[in-house]
């Protein structure tokens, strides 16, 4: 359940939220700030893209002052199609991996950030195509080792990344394919961002850590995108 904290005096009105779950038996825990919470989460990071012009900052006071205003069933009614996500998906990932252009080598946190991003983005393609322990889930784990930092959840500010890779796992999670183009595509631009992170450690004279995230990073999600076009649509060698 959440609760906006509200400034009439600031601009745009809503400050903040807290949030309360409800346990199995429906009795509500306690009320905690959004500030208590991970920085991605904080409601100045969720705020990112949205629109910050007159009418958009009434509607957004509107719809926390007066959350019944529209029948909950209306949201439900909006169609999403799969083709139509899938390509947002990709767009997600083309800015993600346009973004990480805009970091030097040496800016560490914005490449743990990075990391832990398209590891996790990793891991879930491979719960999609892996029956059991495969070079996807190997190279997720690798990934990860690097983003095991203070401050990788943090998105960079300085300048602030386009995308997060949210769109691309919300799509692995819950869709099928039925674009194989369109999923390559995607494949690609992942791996054009594990090349990326690869170049930056390189790049601040760490060369170990180089070699060993193209040999365990880069090469299996190489291999993973030659399999799918090879129409298999598996990565752990069954056919």
């Amino acid at each position: 359940m959440l609760e906006p904290r509200f400034d009439l005096a600031a601009a745009p009105g809503v400050v903040g939220y807290s949030v309360r779950w409800r346990d199995r038996y429906s009795r509500t825990g306690p009320s905690i700030p959004d500030n208590a919470l991970p920085p991605d989460l904080q409601l100045s990071e969720l705020r990112f893209g949205w629109g910050d012009d007159p009418s958009a900052q009434i509607a957004a006071v509107a719809e926390w002052s007066q959350p019944r205003s529209h029948p909950p069933v209306a949201r439900d009614t909006i169609t999403m199609r799969p083709s139509w996500l899938w390509m947002r998906a990709l767009t997600d990932a083309y800015n993600f991996q346009r973004s990480l252009l805009e970091y030097r080598p040496d800016e560490q946190q914005a490449w743990w950030w990075a990391a832990a991003r398209v590891s996790g983005v990793i891991s879930l393609w491979s719960q999609r195509t892996e029956i059991e322990l495969g070079p996807l889930a190997r190279a997720a784990e690798e990934l990860s080792r690097f983003s095991y930092r203070s401050g990788s959840r943090c998105r960079p500010t300085r300048p602030r990344p386009a995308s997060d890779l949210g769109h691309v796992a919300l799509v692995l999670g819950h869709l099928q394919s039925e674009d194989h183009m369109v999923e390559g595509l995607l494949w690609g631009q992942l791996i054009a961002a594990a090349r990326a992170i690869a170049r930056a450690y390189g790049g601040r004279g760490e060369a170990q850590s180089a070699v060993d995230l193209e040999r365990d990073v880069v090469r299996p999600l190489t291999w993973a995108r030659l399999a799918m076009g090879a129409g298999t649509g598996r990565t752990d060698g069954a056919s």
